[in-house]
């Protein structure tokens, strides 16, 4: 879920108790589910709305 706006393709997504920066080129809001698609650089979670 989403924990803020996709601004300039960055946000934020809560998985379990853990939250990670995403990038995301869909403009989504706050509290959208989102699916896992891939990983940059380690750290950067990849997603796309469900």
């Amino acid at each position: 879920m989403l924990e803020e706006d996709v601004i300039d393709n960055r946000s934020k997504v809560r998985v379990g108790d853990t939250v990670w920066i995403a990038s995301c080129a869909e403009p989504l809001k706050k509290g959208q589910t989102v699916e896992v698609v891939g990983v940059l650089r380690g750290v950067i979670l990849e997603v796309k709305s469900v």
